[in-house]
C-alpha cells in the first residue's frame, strides 16, 4: 500500500497520475475504521470508506514522487485531511497553562 485517500475521487485522480507514467496502481475500497484502527490521523470523519492505493514495490517511490506533485503529503491520506499542527500545539500549550495555573492555585489554598 502507498498511500490512502479519505475520498474515491481523489484516489482515481492520485492512480491516474500513476498510471499516467506507465505505474500500475489499483484502488481499493476498505473500511475507514478497520484500515486505521488504532491511529489518529483520521479522527472520526463523514466517510466510512478509505481508498488505499497500491503499486508494485519496485515502483514505490517514484509513484510516491508522482503523488507528492500531485498534493500527497507522504504519509496515508492527501493534505486536506491533515490536521493543522499549529491546532495540536496550540492545544498542548493550553494544556500546560491550564496544569500550572491549577498548581499554583492548589499551593496558595494550601497555605
Amino acid at each position: 500500500m502507498l498511500a490512502v485517500a479519505r475520498e474515491a475521487d481523489i484516489a482515481e485522480r492520485w492512480a491516474e497520475a500513476i498510471e499516467a507514467q506507465g505505474i500500475e496502481a489499483h484502488i481499493r475500497i476498505d473500511d475507514a475504521i478497520a484500515l486505521t484502527a488504532g491511529s489518529s490521523f483520521w479522527p472520526a470523519g463523514p466517510s466510512d470508506f478509505a481508498y488505499p492505493i497500491f503499486v508494485p514495490a519496485e515502483s514505490r517511490t517514484e509513484a510516491a514522487t508522482i503523488l507528492v506533485d500531485e498534493g500527497w503529503d507522504g504519509r496515508f491520506g492527501d493534505r486536506r485531511d491533515r490536521i493543522d499542527p499549529t491546532l495540536v500545539l496550540r492545544g498542548a500549550v493550553f494544556a500546560t497553562l491550564a496544569g500550572v495555573a491549577l498548581a499554583v492555585l492548589l499551593l496558595i489554598r494550601g497555605s
